[in-house]
């Protein structure tokens, strides 16, 4: 051992504090030797003004660095030991510190005491950055979920089934549809409701006010479903002179793994065509082509694209309009007369689409105003059943738990809220029930539609609402403060009905591919309980997105203009990517759908006259 290492080791070993007896005669045999081969005893000053203890020094300093805390005894016997021993002083190593030395070293132990301090501030703050808020909890749960739902929805828009297919993308359709028209009705409605009818009849207006308050609600209906009226009339292309140019046909790319699918080409770039398929050259590669009315397609999407934001805007528009009806004197004194505001709901929409009828049977024989009248026929039928299934199973709330809920569905008791879990998911059994039965007894008719579609959707409300019953009473999910009112709650319920859903309608579709051919009554009522599985994931969904923008206005001053501003920011971003890629994919596989099956039926002629069957009407509630 050298010199230096030996009295390495003595200096670390008194900084670290530990038993240095053993140490304390190799030391004493280290300076002796030291005097030896220098020929001269060091004093005191003399060793700490020597190069060598300079040296020394220096190396203390860096293992200091390497043992910042003293180390503890081992045992209580070795804690003993350690007193015994002498320590490691000037009595063993004699040597005298200078004033001006005591001085720095008087500094440096203070200094070493601050350092210690920030060092003490530094690891507590460090321990604190560990602890996780609430908040960040929920920002996990919603990330981990986004991405984990997200490739569900690859794996099932890229499913091997092309009915699976078609019902992923119709779902997706549906609840961007929903989401969108509802917040934009909500916004608007908060807009008018601030500026022109709170200040006249009061937040919460009674007698002759409230009664104005229920007339209003059915004209602000009444404009909304004009407006629906005149947004079909101007996608259909109904007011454009040049009708007959929607039936010419184009040659377009047909090749949906490329950017350009769609694009049409000139009649000089085909290489080989019959009647509706080919090859073209396109930039030197051979592609595929196909002969499509281009032009009637575009109004065909754009048509089905306001028909359904407005149809959905006006039947919420119908549901608040019912939901006051339901709340006025009389009809919300007992379940019974609340039942009896549906009714009233019900013959005035008739009264109303009985005067469209008028306008219909004067635009019908082109294909611009066929396309304004069957979208408009589509959007009354989505605005019946929305208002009729809510208010009916608002009703049925009633007649369970004893006390009407708020027009938005909501009560304000948790008592209330859990009371009602069983009955309601009793409803939407029996309401599924009633779906099949209609659909397979009911004779092909308008009615019929309205009867299934009505059922769909109060199979949906009733498994919203009762498994929102469901979580509130759910202690698993109290205990951590999750409930349908927070955005967490409602990511989970959106979530949890979504998987749900999804497994369902996997299972009934594998079952109906194991049908034969000639079930069609058993074929329908499958397509009818898997487009109501469809309306449920999609309210949901909206039910959860609607939460978020009322979170995020809530952090402002002025919440309705944040809210206002959040819908037309969605609206603007949503609402073109929703209908060229989402809408109009669930457009191409509902006709290649319906070619596939009249191929199969030897049916090649096609339906000129506009009529659909009976499973498309199944499934224009999706679109």
């Amino acid at each position: 051992m050298t010199p230096s290492s030996g009295f390495l080791i003595f200096l670390v070993s008194s900084v670290a504090g530990a038993d240095v007896s053993a140490l304390v005669a190799e030391a004493q045999d280290l300076i002796s030797r030291l005097e030896a081969s220098v020929g001269q005893k060091f004093e005191g000053p003399d060793l700490i003004s020597s190069p060598l203890y300079r040296h020394l020094q220096a190396l203390t300093s860096e293992a200091e660095k390497l043992f910042p805390a003293p180390l503890q005894p081992e045992s209580n016997d070795r804690s003993e030991h350690s007193e015994a021993s002498p320590a490691p002083s000037n009595e063993v190593f004699p040597v005298t510190v200078p004033p001006a030395e005591a001085g720095e070293a008087s500094e440096a132990g203070e200094e070493g005491e601050a350092m210690g301090e920030v060092e003490a501030e530094i690891w507590g703050e460090e321990e604190e950055e560990e602890e996780f808020t609430p908040v960040d909890v929920g920002c996990s749960w919603t990330l981990i979920g986004s991405l984990f739902f997200t490739m569900v929805m690859f794996y099932f828009v890229n499913y091997p089934d092309d009915d699976i297919k078609r019902y992923t993308w119709s779902i997706i359709n549906t609840t961007l549809s929903i989401f969108t028209a509802v917040l934009t009705f909500q916004g608007i409605d908060d807009l008018v409701m601030h500026v022109a009818v709170t200040p006249v009849l009061g937040a919460f207006p009674s007698g002759w006010r409230q009664i104005a308050r229920v007339m209003i609600g059915f004209v602000i209906f009444l404009a909304w479903y004009v407006f629906a009226l005149l947004a079909i009339a101007l996608a259909s292309g109904m007011f454009k002179q040049d009708d007959d140019a929607q039936n010419g046909k184009m040659w377009v790319i047909s090749d949906f793994m490329r950017g350009d699918h769609g694009t049409t080409i000139k009649h000089s770039q085909l290489v080989q065509g019959c009647r509706s398929k080919g090859i073209a050259a396109v930039n030197g590669v051979e592609v595929f082509v196909a002969s499509r009315a281009v032009v009637h397609e575009s109004y065909e999407t754009r048509t089905k694209c306001w028909s359904t934001l407005f149809a959905h805007m006006a039947g919420f528009a119908m549901i608040s309009a019912g939901g006051d009806l339901q709340n006025a004197p009389f009809f919300s004194d007992q379940p019974a007369t609340s039942w009896l505001a549906i009714l009233v709901c019900i013959f005035f929409l008739i009264g109303i689409f009985s005067l469209s009828e008028l306008l219909y049977a004067r635009h019908r024989g082109s294909e611009s105003k066929a396309l304004f009248v069957e979208g408009s026929i589509e959007a009354e039928d989505d605005i019946i059943c929305l208002a009729v299934s809510f208010m009916m199973v608002q009703s049925m709330r009633f007649t369970i738990t004893g006390t009407l809920p708020s027009k938005l569905g909501l009560y304000h008791k948790q008592e209330t809220e859990t009371a009602q879990t069983e009955g309601l998911y009793v409803m939407g059994v029996l309401s599924a029930v009633m779906m099949v039965v209609a659909a397979m007894g009911m004779s092909r008719s308008r009615v019929k539609n309205l009867v299934v579609g009505t059922f769909s959707m109060g199979f949906a409300w009733a498994f919203l609402f009762a498994t929102r019953s469901l979580f509130d009473s759910w202690s698993f999910l109290q205990s951590r403060k999750i409930s349908p009112l927070t955005i967490e709650g409602r990511i989970v319920l959106a979530m949890t009905l979504s998987l749900f859903a999804c497994m369902i309608i996997v299972i009934l579709d594998r079952f109906e591919d194991n049908l034969h051919d000639d079930a069609d009554d058993i074929h329908k009522a499958l397509k009818n309980i898997i487009t109501g599985l469809s309306i449920l994931i999609g309210f949901t969904w909206e039910h959860t997105f609607d939460g978020c923008v009322e979170a995020i206005s809530s952090l402002f001053s002025d919440p309705l203009a944040i809210k206002l501003f959040l819908t037309f920011l969605i609206v603007l971003i949503v609402v073109p990517a929703w209908r060229k890629y989402i809408l109009a994919k669930v457009v191409h596989l509902e006709k290649a759908r319906r070619e596939q099956k009249e191929a199969m039926d030897g049916d090649s002629t096609g339906r000129p006259d506009g009529s659909s069957s009976e499973e498309e009407s199944s499934t224009k509630l999706l679109c």
